[in-house]
């Protein structure tokens, strides 16, 4: 089945702090109308309607510190600018194009 960027890691926040349980997707092209079933009983497959991010991009490699720094320093800042927010995930998406990650 073709995958279409990003592929990425869907991470949860609890009061604040990244928690040690994570999600890893890909995104199937939309051309593909009745994908097959995954043959892994630890794979789902989601349909999900389309919806908005807060994002922030970097064009480095970070490590785990730096990624829990930069995604609390994203909450700080949309609390500042009082972006509506709910605080319960976040993604890191990694693109194949010119290694753009966001």
């Amino acid at each position: 089945v073709p995958i279409s960027a990003p592929w990425g890691v869907f991470g949860y926040l609890e009061n604040g702090k990244i928690q040690q349980r994570f999600r890893v997707y890909l995104q199937i092209v939309t051309e593909v109308i009745n994908p097959p079933e995954p043959t892994d009983p630890t794979v789902e497959t989601v349909f999900a309607p389309p919806v908005w991010y807060f994002v922030r991009g970097f064009d480095k490699k970070v490590d785990e510190e730096q990624i829990e720094e930069r995604v609390t320093q994203l909450l700080k800042d949309l609390e500042q600018d009082n972006q509506p927010f709910k605080g319960t995930f976040f993604v890191i998406a990694f693109f194949n194009t010119r290694g753009l990650m966001g």
